[in-house]
């Protein structure tokens, strides 16, 4: 490639360059788009920034429970209005970003948060053509690059922002961890994996607009998805046990992931652009430490995953400073 010896420093640089923090406003005076609002996770970060002052577009299908959030937060002094969206569908995702710009003024942030996870056939040839499709049309194509795109003139027009992609410890899943699972879960692995590199390689090339970029790895946290898949939170609680003895051994709140993001917004967040970050429970690590163990997987009981007393020495907080309540399961 000619001139790269010039250019690939600077590629592998731009994702990781701190000295210059783009200025943000401040939540309260922020606009936001939250899809996958109607429940779960994107209901609970919708909620908690709109409690911080922001505007809120809260996007998903199932608009009567968008209506029914709405009118919870507006009662409580906050802004927010319903965008019916199926993120499939690019004139949908449009619509809701030109409805930010018309109703608040602007788009700052976004929580790319829409998912679907495939689930049910334990052996691949046995799936639906239409449900590893609708996995990847949904997870990857949707949420990561028909969400950043329409996105991207508002954030543009606004002089830059931020995108938070909802990833999932599965993206980084080795052979060890493969073979304690059903074979589904590479289907999940893979469209969660492809949201990581939206992150990463996005951050380096849209720095130049003062648009961050983040995937967030998420662990077991009591939502509608995991709820729904599992039975009640006893039984969530142990599953997690089970999957994530590495870590925390119990379903995390999703009001633990709103802070994340909420700092992310804000740029308070000690996270660089382009950084894949792992969040369990109150805690966050970087994925780096569990990518390294995708070439070299640890032991069998712990899913190949590093053991407990590895992370403890990668543990943040939500804002990615010291974590300092280490707690006795971690």
């Amino acid at each position: 490639m000619r001139g790269s010896s010039v250019l690939l420093p600077a590629l592998l640089a731009a994702p990781f360059a701190t000295a210059n923090r783009p200025a943000v406003r401040p939540l309260n005076e922020q606009v936001a788009l939250v899809t996958g609002a109607s429940s779960g996770i994107g209901l609970q970060a919708a909620k908690y920034l709109a409690a911080q002052g922001t505007a809120v577009v809260l996007a998903a299908r199932r608009t009567d429970r968008l209506n029914a959030a709405v009118t919870e937060i507006t009662e409580a002094g906050g802004r927010a209005v319903v965008a019916s969206c199926d993120v499939r569908r690019g004139d949908m995702l449009k619509a809701a970003v030109t409805l930010a710009e018309e109703i608040f003024g602007g788009l700052d942030f976004v929580f790319a948060n829409a998912g679907s996870f495939s689930m049910g056939e334990d052996e691949l040839e046995a799936a639906e053509d239409e449900q590893l499709a609708m996995n990847v049309a949904v997870n990857l194509i949707g949420s990561g690059l028909l969400t950043l795109k329409y996105a991207l003139p508002a954030l543009k027009r606004r002089g830059g922002g931020a995108v938070v992609f909802t990833s999932s410890i599965a993206a980084y899943f080795n052979k060890v961890t493969g073979a304690a699972y059903e074979q589904m879960t590479a289907i999940n692995a893979a469209s969660k994996a492809g949201l990581d590199s939206i992150a990463n390689v996005g951050a380096g090339a849209f720095a130049r607009h003062g648009i961050r970029l983040y995937s967030l790895n998420l662990a077991l946290y009591e939502s509608e998805m995991s709820l729904g898949t599992l039975g009640e939170r006893g039984s969530l609680n142990q599953f997690a046990a089970m999957i994530n003895p590495y870590h925390k051994e119990k379903a995390g709140h999703p009001r633990e992931i709103a802070k994340v993001i909420a700092h992310i917004a804000d740029n308070s967040t000690l996270w660089p652009s382009g950084s894949l970050v792992t969040v369990d429970g109150d805690s966050t690590i970087s994925s780096e430490v569990f990518h390294r163990a995708r070439f070299q997987p640890g032991l069998p009981e712990l899913l190949g995953m590093p053991s407990p007393a590895e992370l403890k020495e990668h543990l943040r907080d939500h804002r990615g400073g010291p974590y300092l309540q280490v707690k006795d399961e971690v």
